[in-house]
């Protein structure tokens, strides 16, 4: 068993994620990243944070909170707004 990862590390992570992408990621984007990472957390990580409308509330709550994050907390609003009525 391993231990869960930090919620902030969990979040920085996929923060650096976004910005390289240039929107929010998709499930087979967190997959390719962490091939591409052994650091970054495994999609499962995810999953305790419900589903990705409620992963970018939390991460644009978190960027809120911390100056220069305002691209971040963007993109995760446009998430947020996708979601199916």
């Amino acid at each position: 068993m391993q231990a869960a990862y930090d919620e902030s590390l969990v979040f920085d992570k996929t923060i650096e994620l976004i910005r390289k992408l240039g929107r929010f990621p998709a499930i087979s984007d967190l997959l390719m990243a962490r091939r591409r990472d052994s650091e970054f957390p495994s999609e499962k990580t995810f999953r305790r944070f419900g589903s990705k409308e409620q992963l970018a509330a939390r991460i644009a709550e978190y960027c809120r909170e911390k100056p220069g994050h305002d691209d971040v907390v963007g993109w995760c609003a446009e998430r947020v707004s996708a979601r199916p009525k």
